[in-house]
C-alpha cells in the first residue's frame, strides 16, 4: 500500500472515530439534568400517583442518582448505544443484588420527554416500549424538570 493510501486511510478512520465520539457525546448530553417521572408501568400495572410524583432521575455525565422525595435511594452508571434501533441503554447499579451487572433496556426521546423500557436484571433486552403482564419489564416516561 502506498504512503498516500495509508495517509488517506488514517485520515478517514480518524474523522470517522471523531464523528462517532461526537455523536455519542451529543446523545449523552440529551440525558443530562433532572427528570420527573410522568408514567411508570411494571408488568401492566401503573405505579400509584404518589410514588410516581415523588421520584426524580438526576443525570450527571454517565451517572444517575434516583431520588424519592428529594432523598437518594439508588445510583446507577449507564451506557448508551444510539446507533441501535431502538436505542439501547444499560444501567449498571452502584449497589444491591445487581451491583456492576448490566440491566438492559431501550430508550427514546420525544422533545423533552424521555421514555425508557427496562428488563429485570438477568433478562433479555426489551424490543418494544411496553410492559405487559408477566414481562418482567418496567416502562417509564420522564419529563425534563424545569430549572
Amino acid at each position: 500500500m502506498s504512503t498516500r493510501a495509508i495517509a488517506v486511510l488514517s485520515l478517514s478512520l480518524s474523522i470517522f472515530a471523531n464523528a462517532r465520539a461526537e455523536d455519542k457525546s451529543t446523545e449523552l448530553a440529551k440525558h443530562q439534568g433532572k427528570w420527573s417521572v410522568t408514567s411508570m408501568i411494571r408488568d401492566d400495572k401503573e405505579a400509584p400517583t404518589d410514588i410516581r410524583e415523588s421520584i426524580t432521575r438526576e443525570v450527571s455525565d454517565d451517572h444517575i442518582v434516583w431520588k424519592r422525595d428529594g432523598e437518594s435511594f439508588a445510583g446507577t452508571r449507564f451506557v448508551i448505544d444510539a446507533k441501535k434501533s431502538p436505542k439501547e441503554i444499560d444501567l449498571i447499579p452502584d449497589g444491591g443484588p445487581a451491583t456492576d451487572k448490566h440491566v438492559l433496556g431501550i430508550y427514546k426521546f420525544d422533545g423533552e420527554t424521555l421514555t425508557i423500557c427496562m428488563a429485570d436484571a438477568g433478562r433479555p433486552r426489551p424490543t418494544a416500549f411496553e410492559a405487559k403482564a408477566g414481562s418482567k419489564q418496567t416502562l417509564q416516561s420522564f419529563k425534563r424538570a424545569k430549572p
